[in-house]
């Protein structure tokens, strides 16, 4: 099955939170992980402080920004 997201795409948690852009997608290999990943490993900053974690695809929404007034 394909994925819903690409590496460059601004995703949020449905539960909401910061965007953030996805970095790596399920099948790609990381150069420290000897094994293809099985969710999207996702960055973002805090602060000046760069951030990441990985989230299977059913908990990620497309990253809609607010429109302007």
């Amino acid at each position: 099955m394909a994925n819903k997201f690409s590496k460059g795409d601004v995703v949020v948690l449905k539960s909401g939170g910061v965007p953030m852009a996805v970095e790596l997608c399920p099948g790609d290999t990381a150069a420290y992980a000897s094994r293809p990943m099985t969710e999207y490993k996702l960055v973002w900053q805090k602060g000046a402080t760069p951030v990441q974690h990985s989230y299977p695809e059913h908990v990620l929404e497309a990253y809609t920004p607010p429109a302007k007034k």
